[in-house]
């Protein structure tokens, strides 16, 4: 079984080549983008295999247009 990795809003903003306030922005516009998993107070963290899925999704969509 294979641990699961976790990214904190600045990395998550550095996947996608913008900023920690982008995934915030990101989860209020696109309801299909990943919400983060509260771990504790202050501290959100996204799963990475839910933003690859995320991303298999767009592509596809934007594959089929």
């Amino acid at each position: 079984m294979t641990q699961k990795k976790f990214l904190s809003a600045a990395s998550v903003g550095q996947r996608y080549e913008t900023g920690p306030k982008w995934v915030c922005q990101q989860m209020k516009k696109d309801p299909r983008f990943p919400r983060g998993i509260r771990f504790s107070g202050g501290m959100t963290r996204w799963n990475e295999d839910d933003l690859a899925a995320y991303d298999d999704l767009i592509i596809n969509h934007a594959s089929r247009n």
